[in-house]
């Protein structure tokens, strides 16, 4: 069975299970923030998605083709049981609705069946614990219209009239997701207010302190950072 993880830590975890290295793919990219192409992981997609990394955090062109190579290898995966791990936060839920909008656009049937894992994820026994929550049978049949409407085409009001969707029954976090990943779009939220709040508080220490109060939006020290110099003009 293949599986599909998000980020490279979780895919060495799954090694360190003795998981099968080729059975592992991992999901090495922030799509909660940045420019995304209508085709998911066509070339211009992936190349408007180097452009931006390098861009706006300097990585390294070189170290973007390598973390990427794994969603390349998603686009070879034919019909075929698999099953996605990921968090419940935004950063993680953002990233698991690009990757199963993908399978919506190829309309591949794939079984899929989504764990959501708990942020200390390395706490847990084995990759089979039964304590992991299981979402099986996920319907993506509207997950490309979720992914071109909000993030690609930014209607956000959309989301309002999304009322009878079942992806969102089977995964609600997805849906508290994106009110988060537009709030973040619009620097209308409570997490801005935040940080202006603090204008006088040393950067590195703020940074710590939203990596811990704001766990549930999953954003990683380097965009904290960006967002912090953002605000603060």
């Amino acid at each position: 069975m293949k599986r599909i993880v998000n980020g490279e830590c979780l895919k060495d975890y799954f090694l360190s299970q003795q998981v099968v290295y080729d059975d592992v793919l991992s999901v090495n990219e922030l799509f909660v923030e940045g420019p995304l192409q209508s085709e998911i992981f066509s070339r211009a997609f992936m190349n408007e998605r180097k452009h931006y990394l390098h861009e706006t955090y300097e990585i390294p062109l070189s170290l973007i083709d390598e973390k990427s190579s794994d969603l390349l290898a998603i686009t070879s995966l034919g019909a075929q049981p698999i099953t996605l791990w990921f968090d419940e936060d935004v950063f993680c839920q953002i990233n698991l609705l690009v990757v199963l909008a993908y399978f919506s656009q190829r309309q591949i049937i794939n079984q899929l069946t989504v764990k959501l894992i708990p942020q200390q994820f390395y706490h847990v026994i084995s990759v089979d614990d039964e304590q992991i929550m299981s979402v099986h049978d996920i319907n993506i049949a509207q997950a490309d219209m979720i992914y071109q409407d909000v993030l690609v085409n930014k209607q956000y009001e959309k989301l309002l009239t999304y009322n009878e969707i079942e992806l969102f029954r089977q995964l609600p976090a997805l849906k508290e997701a994106l009110r988060w990943y537009i709030k973040l779009q619009q620097m209308n939220n409570e997490l801005v207010d935040y940080i202006e709040a603090q204008d006088t508080m040393n950067e590195e220490v703020l940074v710590k302190i939203l990596l811990s109060d704001y766990s549930n939006l999953g954003l990683t020290d380097m965009q904290y950072r960006k967002l912090i110099r953002k605000v603060r003009g």
